[in-house]
């Protein structure tokens, strides 16, 4: 057991630095890279996704010590940021469903 517990704060540790490391976007840089995932480009739907990782784990952050594992509430938080993305939506919307989402799985039962 202590063995899968190292292997996921790890795990998290090496995911937090990836996220970390991604290069800050701009707002005119995020209505350019949505246009261009609206017509199909693969590159700009991973860079607009990567884009609000940091704002996923920020929100997931604010909700730790909830009963919930932080790395839950991380993939709990991107599940709902592919879900905003595909429905086409875009800033503070995106922003919004990831806390609703969020917040509604952390009051549910468990």
């Amino acid at each position: 057991m202590k063995c899968l517990e190292a292997t996921r704060r790890r795990a998290l540790k090496s995911y937090l630095g990836l996220v970390a490391a991604l290069p800050p976007l701009d707002a005119d840089g995020r209505a350019e890279l949505e246009v261009r995932a609206r017509l199909g480009d693969l590159g700009a739907v991973r860079a607009l996704t990567e884009s609000y990782l940091g704002a996923v784990v920020a929100e997931a952050n604010a909700l730790r010590g909830r009963g919930r594992r932080f790395e839950a509430l991380i993939a709990v938080g991107n599940r709902a940021l592919a879900q905003a993305l595909r429905a086409g939506w875009s800033g503070e919307r995106v922003l919004s469903h990831v806390r609703a989402r969020l917040s509604a799985w952390v009051a549910s039962p468990r």
